[in-house]
């Protein structure tokens, strides 16, 4: 398949579930369950990440990125608490400190020195 054409079809893909996934969070009605909402954001959530790395985005951008437009489409819906946002930074300087955690890149960066020397 010509990669212009694969491009196109996968920035269709991904703007086609963004569309759909605030249509449906943004038309939910205010008397629907908090469930009811969260399915159909899950989908349009895995729908959009799927498309963003089809793009060829790297993983890890794409969902942090897709992670905060869903979280703010939340705290707009009144289905998301802002204060679990705010919680995020101590668990990460939480997991930044663990000695153990911190010997993993190490050890990667180790792995490809040796895969490239002779």
């Amino acid at each position: 398949m010509n990669p212009t054409l694969k491009f196109i079809y996968a920035a269709a893909a991904v703007l086609l579930a963004g569309a759909a996934g605030m249509a449906i969070a943004a038309g939910a009605d205010l008397g629907q369950t908090q469930k009811q909402t969260t399915n159909w954001t899950a989908i349009a959530m895995f729908a959009m990440t799927i498309g963003a790395v089809l793009l060829g985005y790297p993983v890890a951008f794409t969902l942090a990125g897709v992670g905060l437009i869903f979280a703010t489409l939340g705290i707009v819906l009144g289905v998301f608490d802002v204060a679990i946002l705010s919680a995020l930074v101590g668990r990460y300087f939480g997991t930044m400190t663990n000695e153990t955690l911190v010997a993993v890149p190490l050890f990667v960066f180790m792995g490809v020195m040796l895969e490239r020397s002779k």
